[in-house]
């Protein structure tokens, strides 16, 4: 996607993409920032808490600063594993959620770029001198630098005081994590992902018809419930549609399909190439 048709300059939130930190000038790019650092995959309750605690640490008075993030185009995972672990979110997704959290700033980084940068010279040549990051924000299991060798800890050592490293949150004694809510999904427990995500599990998604049926593709990189019967808000340009669709699988690819006496209502919500689903449960 093209950053820039989402966000524009006039908005209170800029998403950048900064494809090759080395071409970036060391002085003037940005002015003193609290970043908040993750890759944030279904922005549950965990990483949202950090943008907020990113917002509040950026406005103590006389350290004024400005609230921004720092993520990846594309999870690391989808580049060092060959079976990378599903999504819960793209990247449109988590600036949205971003921007509603009060956050300015975004900073899309491509991973293999600076996938070889040692810990140090992630904080010192990218945060400290190109980003003028003057406090961090993360969560206690956040790595960085080559091999994820770069911790927390190392974050503190730079920063002190003001390295700010957000403990496990838990739900009902049950740690918040990306890794949970995907097994959720899996298995179908859309109430419960509803809960640890803070939001209905969505996605975009393109569509088309056969035999007088509408149906949905599900992005191959998604984490996706069995197949079945959903609830499902179907959201195009403001408007909004609940249908109960068919999750169904077609190879590899799995599809939500609606019957045909939803047709005439997908027709006249239908403005665009994609919409957005979201799981009721």
């Amino acid at each position: 996607m093209e950053l820039n048709t989402v966000f524009s300059e006039r908005d209170s939130f800029v998403a950048l993409s900064l494809k090759d930190f080395s071409l970036l000038p060391p002085d003037g790019f940005c002015p003193p920032s609290t970043l908040c650092l993750g890759t944030f995959d279904g922005v549950h309750i965990a990483h949202r808490e950090l943008f907020l605690q990113t917002v509040s640490l950026s406005r103590i008075p006389g350290e004024e600063s400005i609230p921004c993030a720092f993520c990846f185009a594309f999870p690391p995972s989808d580049y060092l594993s060959d079976q990378p672990p599903a999504h819960l979110s793209d990247l449109r997704q988590k600036l949205l959620f971003m921007k509603q959290a009060g956050i300015q700033r975004a900073y899309i980084a491509d991973f293999p770029s600076i996938k070889a940068l040692s810990p140090s010279s992630f904080i010192e040549d990218v945060l400290q001198k190109q980003l003028h990051c003057v406090q961090v924000v993360c969560g206690y299991n956040f790595r960085f630098g080559a091999n994820g060798e770069g911790s927390p800890e190392l974050l503190t050592r730079y920063f002190h005081q003001n390295a700010h490293i957000l403990e496990p949150k838990k739900l009902d004694g049950s740690p918040v994590s990306s890794s949970s809510i995907r097994e959720m999904i899996r298995r179908g427990d859309l109430r419960e992902a509803t809960r640890f995500l803070g939001h209905d599990f969505s996605f975009f998604s393109s569509w088309g018809t056969i035999s007088g049926c509408y149906y949905f593709l599900v992005p191959k990189d998604f984490a996706t419930p069995p197949d079945g019967s959903y609830s499902v808000r179907i959201s195009c340009r403001g408007e909004d549609l609940c249908l109960i669709g068919t999750m169904a699988s077609e190879g590899a690819q799995k599809i939500l399909v609606f019957p045909p006496e939803n047709t005439a209502l997908l027709q006249n919500l239908l403005k665009d190439s994609e919409a957005e689903i979201s799981f009721n449960y």
